[in-house]
């Protein structure tokens, strides 16, 4: 994995106009929100009626990230592979592979949520000290694994053929092989999706 080369060429894909401006707003809001919800405490008896408001923003959301999500990587492999389309060119993509994207991230956050139980009680039960510190430690280090290794299904739900399960089977494999590496890629990335996340915060 040539690491000098792969980050050349991303730096080098948002240059034009529409890409940039596009990929800008999407990271800057998920950025924002992200960092929102690890730093606010989570009020469990405001859930429902929070639930219930903001239903229909996070359907129209969740609908908006996926086929951006899809649009991006068919078109940013278009780029890398030496065909450089328009993003117009990735709609018909996008459009055809939405449902798997979206039935690959909704599982993908159901077994993360499922390994981060130990946190969650932790946010929910306060006083608990030692269950509280065991429980944040090892839902840390779970979310980080599943994470670690299922990172790359979004990416083979889009570019292969394969379906849901499928994909996330695909992505533990390759990262399985090229362990060292794809850690090296992630742990950069994540700094850097940090490191953008709290300028946000900051402003």
């Amino acid at each position: 994995m040539k690491f000098k080369k792969i980050f050349a060429a991303a730096l080098r894909y948002p240059l034009n106009i529409q890409t940039f401006a596009l990929l800008l707003v999407v990271n800057l809001t998920f950025s924002y929100y992200g960092f929102y919800l690890v730093t606010n405490p989570i009020d469990v008896q405001s859930l429902p009626a929070l639930g219930t408001s903001l239903t229909p923003f996070v359907a129209a959301n969740v609908i908006v990230t996926i086929f951006l999500m899809a649009l991006y990587i068919d078109n940013a492999a278009q780029y890398f592979s030496g065909r450089r389309k328009s993003l117009l060119a990735s709609v018909a993509t996008a459009k055809k592979k939405f449902f798997r994207l979206l039935g690959t991230e909704l599982l993908v956050m159901a077994i993360t949520i499922l390994t981060s139980l130990p946190f969650v009680l932790t946010r929910v039960a306060p006083s608990l000290d030692a269950i509280a510190l065991t429980g944040l430690a090892v839902g840390t280090a779970s979310v980080v694994i599943v994470s670690f290794f299922l990172s790359l299904a979004p990416y083979i739900a889009v570019l292969d053929k394969l379906g849901v399960i499928g994909s996330l089977k695909a992505s533990i494999k390759i990262i399985n092989k090229n362990k060292s590496r794809m850690f090296l890629f992630w742990a950069i990335y994540l700094c850097s999706a940090i490191a953008l996340g709290l300028a946000v915060v900051a402003l």
